[in-house]
């Protein structure tokens, strides 16, 4: 039987938006105007019942003016969300309260679900609303920085291209969400012709909602339904009805709002439906809540915490494993060889062959007798001390006694890292034996970046954005990640100089990459090279912490006292790690931390100062004669330029070795201990693949007591006194030079 066919448009369901208050309407225009918190908030509970979802939200002080006190938006807002929790709280940005360009992102930094914002200036017909280029980029990074929704407000079509070359520089995020004020006097008016051209001009996948300002109210609301987008009214837009009446609420707005979806087959949207539709993840709905507290002002300075690490994004997850270290393991073996046959060399284990400074030990036993639990992220003296030294190193006054954390070792502050933050890691390979295993413990994804010789195993800018951009998407251009970054580097011994973290900060704060920066061989630069950290004030310091102690730079490995300086943009990690430390281990021992502060005083005994220069000029010798040896013999490898180590790669003689039956790092290693009676770790546990040729080699087989009191005065220690005084260790690299070329 014939059927003729009946088409049918499917509606998506209606959020909703009401503008209660505004800036410019007043109670002598409407006396039901709601304009202090306890008015706005149960307008807002009348308007919820009736359907809508989302409510954009302006402030007014005592005297019923506009203000961008932070403040007055904390009472409104916690009378809102004590009568209505689930709704959408969308605070405005608007100049019309004040143009101080701070106070208005700071609006955004309370981490509202949503927030206006406004892409272009309008010659209105009283003036000019003015949001100039540099503070449009401004504000759309704080959106991007807190993970704030915007709703990008256009009263004119130039303000849709703004927003839409904003997002492709990887600003804000897609999809966007889009309001086209019409009818006000001055931008783009209101009529379908208008709303129709912006509709289409705006990005595939984006959502949008219609508002006609004055008399273009209703006939803008009707027109939206019926195009299938989303609509907004309310009092700050007109003050009256169709019928020339005053409102007695926003309610009545929303009523006749809802009867008309109703009648054109619109259904309301749920709240729950109403975010999915808006991509407001359900875990930011109570974001806002706890900067509700006037303190929490000081989380406001500067950068706020960058949208790939708000708290909200946090999640503790602890996976059972059993992991060893293969550092460990290789040094247990080579004590076991060496105690049999004093012929066996060991450049195989990262530990400082020198002793803890003598001052360091006085102090040590000077505090034994204290035994008293302390505070779990470290004595106050302790951390002042630490904070000042840190921000004279970095040029970051504003460091306190609060940004540090004082920890069992550095391992232990950075596994709580890895464990707290949520994030694909990227780490730079060759890299630390206990990173990877970190991850894989924790169920953490992570990147390996290999290195070259050529760069120094270095990263490169271009690498690391390549990296970055190869799987980014229209739906999310910045991802989550974090990096473990070393310098100097182990097993490499090379350091990153200013100039490189020059470039690389950049690509990092486009990327919004959190970097756990792992500095414990900064104090043994060797001579001619300096320290440079992305902590740095002018590179990457509101993403960057710093990890440092005393295990390599003062010969104290078996002590187990490091410290992490966190910005205080990621300020909210601290409470967690503390919570982490009475968990586990309940504080660093007393002694220790009385004894750390005889190096990071402010005026420490010179003889710290002495020793540092001493050993730093030991290693830095060492290392330039152990270098030429292994260059010389044709192995591939990079000037160490700090710490213990170089990293020398056997790829150059990979068929001669293979005709030996030597394919791999751990093929090689065995190849050495038999025949050199040399004990070393292959590439494999530094993260290189199997068939890497790659072997550590540290600097520390040699009596390090007996070096330092010979060193007469740092001018000494040349290449003729390291062949004196620590000729294990050049030997070692001899019998690695001869395996190659035999």
């Amino acid at each position: 039987m014939y059927s003729p066919a009946v088409s049918v448009r499917k509606f998506q369901k209606l959020i909703i938006t009401v503008a209660l208050t505004g800036n410019v309407p007043t109670k002598s225009m409407n006396p039901n105007l709601p304009v202090t918190p306890v008015e706005i908030a149960e307008d807002v509970a009348r308007c919820y019942a009736l359907g809508a979802r989302v409510f954009h939200v302006h402030a007014r002080d005592e005297n019923q003016r506009p203000t961008l006190d932070l403040n007055k938006f904390r009472a409104i807002v916690r009378e809102i969300k004590a009568r209505c929790p689930d709704a959408i709280v969308q605070l405005s940005t608007g100049a019309r309260a004040g143009k101080d360009p701070e106070a208005r992102c700071n609006v955004v930094r309370l981490r509202p679900e949503m927030g206006s914002f406004t892409t272009g200036s309008n010659n209105l017909a009283k003036g000019i609303y003015e949001n100039d280029p540099a503070f449009v980029l401004k504000l759309a990074k704080v959106f991007r920085e807190t993970d704030v929704k915007p709703e990008i407000e256009c009263f004119d079509f130039g303000h849709i291209t703004n927003a839409i070359f904003l997002r492709d520089q990887g600003i804000l995020k897609s999809p966007l969400h889009f309001n086209f004020v019409l009818g006000a006097a001055g931008p783009a008016a209101g009529t379908g012709a208008n709303l129709a051209h912006m509709v289409a001009s705006i990005p595939e996948g984006s959502t949008w909602t219609a508002t006609g300002t004055r008399f273009t109210q209703f006939p803008m609301a009707m027109l939206a339904m019926a195009m299938n987008g989303h609509v907004r009214v309310g009092c700050e837009d007109y003050i009256f009805m169709p019928d020339g009446k005053t409102p007695s609420s926003n309610a009545d707005i929303v009523r006749l709002v809802v009867q008309t979806a109703q009648n054109m087959g619109r259904e309301i949207a749920t709240v729950e439906e109403a975010r999915e539709m808006l991509g407001l993840p359900p875990a930011y709905k109570d974001r806002i809540l706890p900067m509700l507290d006037p303190t929490a002002d000081l989380m406001l300075a500067g950068v706020a915490n960058p949208a790939p690490w708000s708290e909200a994004n946090m999640v503790v997850t602890l996976r059972k494993a059993k992991l060893s270290s293969p550092a460990l393991a290789i040094n247990q073996r080579g004590k076991k060889l060496r105690a049999a046959d004093d012929d066996y060399l060991t450049p195989s284990f990262g530990e400082s062959p020198f002793p803890v400074p003598a001052v360091l030990r006085q102090a040590l036993a000077d505090a034994a007798g204290e035994n008293s639990y302390l505070p779990c992220q470290g004595t106050l003296e302790l951390r002042e001390a630490i904070a000042r030294s840190t921000a004279a190193q970095l040029g970051t006054p504003e460091l306190t006694a609060n940004n540090v954390i004082v920890s069992i070792g550095t391992k232990m502050i950075i596994q709580m890292l890895v464990q707290l933050i949520d994030a694909e890691f990227l780490i730079p390979s060759p890299c630390w034996v206990s990173y990877v295993p970190m991850c894989e413990m924790h169920g953490r994804k992570y990147k390996l970046m290999p290195t070259t010789a050529r760069t120094h195993w270095k990263i490169t800018p271009e690498q690391l954005d390549e990296m970055c951009l190869s799987d980014a998407s229209p739906d999310l251009p910045i991802k989550r990640r974090a990096m473990i970054f070393t310098s100097p580097g182990n097993p490499t011994g090379t350091s990153y100089t200013r100039a490189e973290l020059e470039a690389l900060a950049p690509v990092m704060r486009r990327h919004q990459i959190l970097v756990i920066s792992d500095e414990i061989y900064s104090p043994i630069m060797h001579p001619g090279s300096a320290h440079a950290s992305l902590g740095a004030a002018d590179l990457h310091h509101d993403l960057t912490i710093p990890i440092s102690g005393l295990s390599k730079g003062f010969g104290a490995g078996g002590w187990r006292m490091g410290f992490a300086v966190v910005p205080n943009a990621l300020g909210f990690l601290v409470p967690k790690i503390n919570e982490m430390i009475s968990t586990c281990y309940s504080c660093v021992p007393a002694p220790l931390q009385k004894a750390a502060l005889a190096v990071f005083r402010e005026n420490p005994d010179p003889s710290i100062a002495l020793y540092i220069q001493k050993t730093s000029a030991i290693m830095g010798a060492l290392g330039r004669v152990c270098y030429e040896i292994f260059n010389q013999a044709g192995i591939v490898c990079a000037p160490p330029t700090g710490g213990f180590y170089i990293a020398v790669d056997f790829a150059p003689f990979r068929d001669r070795l293979a005709a030996r039956g030597v394919r791999t790092g751990t093929d090689l290693c065995e190849g050495l201990i038999q025949d050199k009676h040399v004990i070393m770790l292959p590439g494999e546990a530094f993260s290189t693949p199997p068939s890497s040729l790659l072997l550590r080699f540290c600097m520390v087989d040699y009596n390090g007591q007996a070096a330092l009191d010979a060193a007469t005065s740092v001018e000494a220690i040349n290449e003729d006194f390291v062949r004196k005084h620590c000729p294990r260790c050049i030997l070692a690299a001899q019998r690695i030079a001869e395996y190659a070329q035999e």
